[in-house]
């Protein structure tokens, strides 16, 4: 197939910088969530036990729970600030990638996904993927790991190459489950 001209937006480079830092911290918020139940469910038990005993036999217990709860909430925050900071730094990379005004395209076929600019050259075997999602008008390419997924939207590349490149990914790869 011959090469497509990939028309970046600082929109598309911000859409997939923030899809690629939703699929890598899926575990994470997984943890905090469960660490928050986990928290809440000793929180109940530790009320019940208290209006049902005496508060002083359970004073160590307390004191633990409590500072559970500071350290779970000052991480939490931290987490937070830190995603904030990065979705900052990810607007202004997309904003410096589509000032420079780089030459993007891409090429695939039955055997593999190639991407050019016009520093490099990337070729991949299909294989090299491990999954694809599908939303809306993008597709996404996810690696063993996400941090380096490819995405690519109708505005990028037109609708007829992102029709065919995803009927490809879905007859090469499973679809991603998360």
């Amino acid at each position: 197939m011959k090469p497509i001209v990939i028309n970046r937006t600082i929109k598309d480079y911000y859409r997939q910088a923030l899809f690629i830092e939703k699929v890598t911290r899926h575990s994470e918020r997984k943890r905090l969530r469960n660490t928050f139940f986990t928290l809440v469910t000793l929180s109940v038990l530790l009320v019940g036990i208290i209006t049902i005993g005496t508060a002083e036999t359970f004073i160590g217990f307390t004191i633990v729970l409590v500072f559970a709860w500071v350290i779970f909430s000052i991480y939490s925050l931290i987490r937070f600030i830190r995603f904030q900071k990065l979705k900052n730094l990810i607007l202004r990379k997309a904003t410096e990638e589509v000032v420079k005004g780089k030459r993007h395209e891409i090429s695939f076929n039955e055997e593999f996904i190639k991407y050019f600019t016009d520093d490099a050259k990337v070729e991949f075997k299909w294989n090299n993927f491990k999954a694809y999602l599908e939303e809306e008008d993008t597709i996404y390419l996810i690696p063993e790991n996400p941090k380096h997924t490819w995405s690519f939207s109708k505005e990028e590349i037109g609708a007829k190459p992102l029709s065919d490149l995803c009927e490809l990914a879905k007859s090469k790869l499973p679809q991603l489950k998360y």
